[in-house]
């Protein structure tokens, strides 16, 4: 991902109404604020976006939309499991909640760890996918 491909993503997450309200949602819920440079991590997003054939923030939106009543109780039962400090996150990295449940089968734990996550937060969303079923 290039310099310009990282503006542009930041800004189209930045300026998402559907975001923004994830997010905001996020942080209530109990997840903490990711205070590093808004691209810190957002290679692992757009391999989120990637890994379901969308690229784009509006496509996301879509995904969102669609889950909007789910979402919610699934951020509640990730950041209900956590231990130790609040998991920090950034609006991208919320979007990435929202690809991830409606393509379980597609974020496997072994691809997560691919995408750079770590075990702890492998195993907290495998298992709120899990108590999904």
């Amino acid at each position: 991902m290039n310099a310009d491909e990282k503006k542009k993503l930041i800004s189209d997450i930045e300026s998402s109404e559907l975001v923004d309200d994830l997010y905001g949602k996020a942080i209530k819920i109990g997840f903490d604020h990711e205070w590093r440079d808004p691209a810190y991590g957002l290679e692992g997003v757009a391999e989120c976006m990637a890994a379901v054939g969308i690229s784009t923030v509006s496509e996301a939106e879509k995904i969102m939309a669609r889950h909007a009543k789910e979402l919610e109780e699934f951020l509640k039962d990730i950041c209900g499991n956590r231990r130790g400090h609040p998991w920090e996150v950034s609006p991208g990295f919320v979007m990435a909640f929202a690809l991830i449940l409606d393509r379980p089968d597609v974020f496997t734990a072994e691809r997560l760890k691919e995408i750079g996550w770590d075990e702890d937060p492998i195993k907290q969303v495998r298992s709120a996918l899990e108590r999904r079923r």
